[in-house]
């Protein structure tokens, strides 16, 4: 299965960042550098375009899509990749099938490719998160035709770009953008996100587009900022309203996957009329999502004094192909971390939040435990100023004896009725006894010094 999870590599993007119009001009310049035969030019600005997709403020159009692939199928012919080439130039036709004999008959060498693309095949759906917006070859999608390379681009819940990237044919889909950076302003509670639910399914029924991606906005805004641990039947209507947005993305399994989860937290709900109606499409999902047997669950790392509540359900892991909502707890019970995470998506490193369950566990101690402690912490750092004083004061004495020794050796050295033969021994002991003396001097004071930082 192909991945695609929002997470934590996200577009930094200046004022300088490219346009769409300037990603159109960019890959009208690589086609005309390809016609001229400029290659080195055809590949600088095929560069310059993939380098700006990840900051476009807008979702490219399905034919300035097809237009990139087009490029991307004469850059990998000459880089002497012909079956990548024959991939782009394929995915080019498919995604705009007038416009690709225009381009044949502007190039032999793309005509050639064509003639060797594969028909159309299997669509191949893949996983995403509720904070995602995302754009497959322009378009609305979370799928990607099997096979064939796509431009892949995400947005996050308030419009902003969270990143793009062309993903060639044979690689999968990488594990950028998962979960986008929370913007949390201040704390949602659970109340509210409900109520977003409730607004959301109702603009549904009632075909209001524009309210329904409002709902949806609101609510993948405010699930990472939850300030309270979600029920279990809380939990099963945001999976529900996951299940209805992928539905109007066309994306079957991942419908079915979300229904599956919202009906095992919440059995007992039967959807309104309006929604589910019989005998629709929508109906047919929400029955196969009843018949699909629970999947396995994976386990999951849990930090030290982190609780971690699955869909509202204390766990040590989550289901492993369908989606859950994923809350880390403190001790004093107050929800360090929320995060939609789809099927099969790894969950991001939770090791940060030890630190954060630490620090709430120590302020639920009794006042008297608290105070015994902070005296054990104090007395442990006077006893330890007090060996720091002790270790200072014993190598300054010391120092001051291996410079009497040095005074001898040198008196020594400088008597007259030494033997000659005696004086490369005497000046060496010397030195080594100003170099101890010296060595001395400096690592007492040192510990004298250090002394005054633990009293």
């Amino acid at each position: 299965m192909i991945l695609l999870w929002i997470g934590a590599a996200h577009a930094a993007c200046g004022d300088d960042a490219m346009t769409n119009a300037g990603f159109r001009e960019a890959v009208d310049g690589a086609w005309a550098s390809a016609l001229d035969g400029q290659d080195a030019e055809l590949r600088a600005r095929l560069f310059e375009a993939e380098k700006g997709i990840a900051c476009l403020p807008e979702p490219v159009t399905v034919e300035d899509a097809a237009r990139f692939h087009r490029d991307r199928a004469i850059a990998s012919r000459l880089s002497g990749d012909p079956k990548g080439a024959v991939a782009a130039a394929s995915a080019a036709f498919q995604l705009a099938p007038e416009l690709a004999p225009v381009w044949a008959q502007e190039s032999e060498a793309f005509a050639a490719l064509l003639d060797e693309a594969p028909p159309p095949g299997p669509i191949d759906e893949f996983p995403t998160s509720l904070a995602a917006l995302v754009y497959t070859d322009g378009r609305p999608q979370a799928s990607r035709p099997f096979g064939l390379p796509v431009l892949v681009q995400v947005f996050s819940p308030d419009g902003p770009p969270v990143g793009a990237q062309w993903i060639d044919a044979r690689a999968s889909m990488p594990d950028w953008v998962a979960f986008p950076p929370a913007n949390c302003e201040g704390t949602v509670s659970v109340e509210s996100l409900v109520q977003d639910v409730e607004v959301a399914e109702s603009a549904f029924t009632s075909m209001d587009v524009e309210g329904f991606e409002a709902s949806l906005r609101r609510i993948a805004r405010g699930l990472p900022c939850v300030d309270q641990v979600l029920r279990p039947t809380q939990a099963a209507a945001i999976h529900r309203l996951e299940g209805l947005r992928l539905y109007t993305y066309g994306t079957g399994l991942g419908t079915v996957r979300s229904f599956q989860e919202a009906q095992q937290l919440d059995p007992a709900f039967v959807p309104p009329a309006g929604i589910v109606d019989e005998g629709s499409t929508l109906a047919t999902l929400w029955e196969r999502a009843g018949t699909v047997g629970s999947p396995p669950w994976l386990p999951v790392d849990v930090p030290e004094g982190v609780t971690l509540r699955v869909d509202g359900i204390v766990a040590d892991a989550r289901p492993s192909t369908q989606p859950s909502i994923v809350q880390a707890v403190s001790p004093t019970g107050r929800v360090l971390w929320t995060g939609y995470v789809p099927g099969g998506v790894p969950l991001p490193d939770l090791g940060w939040l030890a630190a954060q369950a630490g620090d709430d566990a120590a302020s639920r101690l009794p006042p008297a435990l608290a105070l015994y402690r902070q005296d054990e912490a104090g007395r442990r750092r006077t006893n330890l100023g007090r060996g720091l004083q002790l270790g200072g004061a014993a190598l300054l004495v010391g120092s001051g004896l291996a410079y009497g020794l040095n005074a001898k050796h040198v008196g020594e050295y400088k008597r007259a009725t030494t033997p000659p033969e005696d004086l490369p021994e005497i000046r060496a002991a010397a030195n080594r006894a100003a170099t101890a003396g010296t060595a001395l001097l400096v690592l007492g004071g040192v510990g004298i010094g250090a002394s005054f930082v633990y009293r």
